[in-house]
């Protein structure tokens, strides 16, 4: 990569600190150096700023890693695990409304069930397997 063309080149960093180190570690069984990840994105460029997503864990004591964000040189942004999972379940309902529509038209037109029973299928079966977990769970309580 030809870098010079960089050199005056303006970046600013977003950083989802919970899925990086999540996946980091459950697929990598690695560890994340986020002072070196601020690094390695910025490169030579000129660094306007760098922000870290961080969800608020109750029970969890996150000061000293906030505080070490913060000294990397992160703007962290802590937010509540409802706020993120609201803003989630918006995304996916305006990503998914228009096929869902398509195939709830297309099936009214058909007179055909099977439609229905796809997008059925394809939504509770997410439900049915946190279901199982919890069953599962509480299986092994007792």
């Amino acid at each position: 990569m030809n870098r010079k063309i960089y050199i005056h080149q303006k970046v600013a960093v977003f950083v989802d600190i919970q899925n990086l180190y999540y996946s980091a570690r459950d697929t990598f069984n690695r560890k994340v150096d986020f002072e070196k990840v601020l690094h390695k994105i910025v490169a030579d460029r000129v660094l306007i700023r760098a922000f870290a997503y961080v969800v608020k864990l109750h029970g969890v004591d996150q000061k000293g890693f906030i505080n070490t964000l913060k000294h990397i040189g992160y703007q962290v942004r802590e937010k509540e695990r409802e706020t993120i999972d609201l803003a989630m379940r918006s995304l996916i309902n305006k990503l998914l409304h228009r096929p869902t529509m398509y195939i709830k038209d297309r099936a009214s037109q058909e007179n055909n069930d099977l439609y229905i029973k796809i997008i059925q299928d394809m939504f509770s079966s997410k439900w049915d397997l946190r279901n199982k977990k919890k069953e599962k769970e509480s299986v092994g309580e007792d």
